[in-house]
């Protein structure tokens, strides 16, 4: 009997102690979700973590626009020294949208103006805006 009554008290402290650590465990989930937060940054940062993944959201000032494709070559605008693929003169595929006035021919008179693009990474500092329909590049408001 004396034993039954060791056996049952380190059961018991061993059930207590069991809560008690996996307590603990749930409530660091929350706590690295907080760090996790915090790491994000900004609100752009946050929603650019939700982009598909292969595709970035940017903003910035027009450098430059390329209209080559209207001779066969690639169309481009160049903002904040990135390059963005517009029109590739004979490619084919799905391609986003030029959101201005006169679309690409247009372009040219923005230079300097804030513009807005989501597009497909291509590599560092270069981007495209085939691969999807939802794909732009607009005038920032």
């Amino acid at each position: 009997m004396k034993n039954t009554g060791i056996f049952f008290g380190i059961a018991v402290v061993l059930v207590a102690g069991s809560v008690l650590l996996f307590s603990d465990s749930a409530e660091a989930p929350d706590a690295l979700q907080a760090d996790q937060s915090e790491e994000l940054g900004t609100e752009a940062e946050k929603a650019e973590s939700k982009l598909p993944a292969g595709t970035i959201s940017f903003g910035g000032t027009l450098d430059a626009v390329s209209t080559a494709c209207f001779a066969d070559g690639v169309c481009s605008a160049t903002i904040e020294g990135k390059t963005v693929i517009l029109i590739e003169g004979f490619r084919q595929g799905v391609v986003g949208e030029v959101r201005f006035e006169d679309g690409i021919g247009g372009l040219e008179a923005h230079v300097g103006n804030p513009v807005g693009v989501f597009a497909e990474i291509v590599s560092e500092g270069e981007y495209t805006l085939y691969g999807s329909e939802e794909y732009y590049i607009e005038p920032a408001i």
